[in-house]
């Protein structure tokens, strides 16, 4: 038996490796903790994301080894979602907000009394 060329393994053909899977392309990253009290390494790695220490902060990076790595290292900080997460929160949030209609009311007449 012959090394796959591209996993290296024995018996492992190629094509069993490039199934398509759904990969998530982007995360929305919100920063929810201060930077006060954070270790230096805990800062650069907020910064590195693109966090500037603003509470409530977000920022949409990609979703690769990278990021996913430096999510690790301040987990304890950020919340992170996904960008279809994001847009139903943001979809529900609107719902919850939105205007209700007027209430009417007439003052000054009396009301009528039931017999």
């Amino acid at each position: 038996r012959e090394a796959d060329a591209h996993t290296g393994q024995l018996g492992v053909r190629r094509s069993n490796m490039t199934k398509e899977t759904k990969v998530v392309s982007t995360l929305m990253i919100t920063l929810r903790r201060s930077f006060a009290g954070t270790p230096k390494k805990q800062k650069t790695v907020l910064e590195a994301i693109g966090l500037r220490g603003r509470i409530n902060q977000t920022v949409e990076q990609p979703n690769n080894p990278g990021i996913q790595g430096s999510i690790r290292k301040v987990v304890n900080m950020v919340r992170v979602k996904t960008r279809d997460q994001w847009d139903a929160d943001l979809e529900a949030e609107r719902k919850r907000l939105a205007t209700r209609p007027p209430v009417k009311a007439v003052h000054g007449q009396p009301t009528p009394l039931e017999p």
